[in-house]
């Protein structure tokens, strides 16, 4: 029995040396443990994404503008100014404009006016360009306070004539249309006096 227990420790001293000389520790060292920050969900969703991310899409959202909605500029011509029967010349240089009014004038004594027909709130019917038949027009401002006359609602349109002038008595339009302009020139509507009946 002596001599089992001699063994014994004899084997258990062999064994601690070999470890020793070779730098193994028996003591067990200590374990850290590295924390991830948690992923932040997305409302509703099982999605996450990290933190930085919500800050992103918020300033994105907040940065973003706000839709605009654009008014009509109201007009100061109103479609009743214009509506009746008219003279109507044209010119193409301006010493020309005085001789231009005059023979406007002279197509209500003719008997060859222009009638200009009440259509809607803030349209006429008139002729457009290279049309035989009238047409809807629309009385439309833009933002910089010219005032147009011409199909559609966008203000300098090119089938538009601007307002150069009007009186009560003379109204002077010009074609937006380079082209048209360099066929018609300036038009010149005198009023006709007194007012004849319009045609149904």
């Amino acid at each position: 029995m002596r001599e089992l227990r001699l063994l014994l420790w004899l084997a258990s001293s062999a064994i601690a040396s070999t470890l020793t000389a070779s730098g193994v520790r028996a003591e067990p060292g200590p374990v850290t443990e590295t924390k991830i920050p948690a992923a932040a969900p997305l409302p509703g969703r099982g999605i996450t994404t990290p933190p930085t991310a919500d800050r992103t899409l918020a300033s994105t959202a907040e940065a973003l503008p706000a839709p605009t909605v654009t008014a009509p500029v109201p007009t100061r011509l109103r479609p009743d100014d214009i509506v009746g029967r008219w003279g109507l010349a044209g010119y193409f240089r301006d010493e020309d404009r005085t001789r231009t009014e005059i023979a406007a004038r002279n197509q209500c004594d003719r008997d060859q006016g222009y009638y200009v027909i009440r259509r809607s709130n803030a349209g006429v019917m008139m002729h457009n360009h290279d049309a035989p038949q009238p047409e809807n027009m629309t009385i439309k401002t833009d933002r910089e306070g010219r005032t147009f006359i011409g199909p559609g609602l966008d203000p300098g349109d090119k089938d538009d004539r601007e307002v150069v002038s009007f009186d009560g008595q003379i109204l002077t339009l010009k074609w937006i249309n380079p082209e048209v302009a360099a066929r018609y020139g300036i038009m010149v509507f005198a009023r006709c006096a007194p007012e004849e009946a319009l045609p149904p």
